[in-house]
């Protein structure tokens, strides 16, 4: 089963190095589970069906989001301080 949404997050944990993360459904979401670098376990909650053009976009984002926060993604320039 694939949406846009999962393959937009599928794409950035790649980008990351994430090579193998865990796809489950759990009724009308689907979670995305993956190892950081710390080895903890991180799970991302999708919409199985996105009912708005701008949900792949907004699942790009928090995964960025948990991915920078793990350093495994560069912060933007404007993050820098």
């Amino acid at each position: 089963m694939r949406n846009e949404c999962l393959n937009a997050a599928l794409a950035e944990l790649a980008k990351a190095g994430v090579h193998y993360p865990k796809v489950t459904n759990g009724g009308s979401h689907l979670k995305v589970r993956w190892f950081a670098t710390s080895g903890q376990v991180r799970t991302y909650v999708l919409p199985a069906t996105p009912s708005d053009w701008r949900a792949p976009r907004n699942v790009r984002a928090g995964v960025r989001h948990i991915l920078r926060a793990d350093g495994m993604l560069e912060r933007r320039p404007a993050e820098v301080e």
